[in-house]
């Protein structure tokens, strides 16, 4: 038996000097051309004919053949160009794990079955965005009873980007001059201001900024904590020291 639609047969010879011959027929007994397509629960007898070289003796050879329907639902690669998978792949084992960095956006999954007959899909391109994506990729057997899905759980690790592209204060000059690798910085209000907005721009987009925007500010020393939390989760703190005239200050 075999899953093969496409029946090509080459007799090899024992001897140089014999002659083989053979014909391939249908279950009526008509004769088939030498490259044939069979179909599903097809059968065909291959007669191979082997003549000695000095023509005094002949064997015949009978090779029934029966055309069956692929069930095979398995993978015989699964990959991710540019990667590797983990575990290696192996078509009993159906999940997977990547670990990419925050560079890659996307990427390519590609698969081969073991079936030339079976369908596969899911498989081309995955945007990636930050955390987990599963790329599932499924086979389906020939006769469609069956079907596999292999998944790969694809992370995609955000930028360590802790730092601020720029921090100050609406209104107001900021000492010393911001620097991203600077922490600490000191405004001074008059009396009379109330409250203040800060404003902080993280350097990488995927960073979430916190304790910027509006806060209401007391006589004397307000100490206000600006924290950055990267896309992998790395922390920075900035601080804005904002020093409130009290009246008798502001009227010496």
């Amino acid at each position: 038996t075999t899953e093969a639609a496409n029946l090509s047969f080459t007799p090899v010879k024992m001897f140089p000097e014999q002659k083989v011959k053979y014909v391939i027929t249908d279950e009526q007994g008509n004769t088939l051309t030498k490259k044939y397509k069979m179909t599903d629960g097809e059968s065909v007898t291959i007669t191979i004919t082997v003549t000695s070289a000095l023509g005094t003796r002949q064997k015949v050879y009978t090779l029934h053949v029966t055309k069956v329907t692929a069930t095979s639902a398995n993978l015989a690669n699964l990959w991710v160009e540019g990667f590797q998978i983990s575990p290696s792949f192996n078509p009993n084992t159906t999940h997977y794990t990547l670990t990419v960095q925050d560079n890659t956006k996307s990427v390519l999954v590609y698969a081969t079955p073991e079936s030339e007959f079976a369908t596969v899909a899911g498989t081309g391109g995955y945007q990636l965005p930050l955390g987990t994506t599963t790329a599932t990729v499924t086979v389906t057997s020939e006769d469609g009873q069956t079907a596999k899905a292999y998944t790969i759980d694809i992370t995609r690790i955000g930028s360590h980007d802790a730092s601020l592209a720029g921090l100050g204060v609406i209104g107001h000059e900021i000492e010393p001059d911001f620097r991203s690798d600077r922490y600490e910085y000191s405004v001074q209000v008059p009396y009379n201001t109330e409250d203040v907005t800060i404003v902080a721009t993280p350097n990488n987009d995927e960073a979430v900024v916190t304790g910027d925007g509006l806060h209401t500010v007391r006589r004397g020393s307000n100490r206000f904590p600006i924290q950055v939390t990267s896309g992998a989760g790395d922390v920075k703190t900035y601080y804005v020291n904002v020093e409130r005239d009290n009246p008798v200050t502001a009227l010496l």
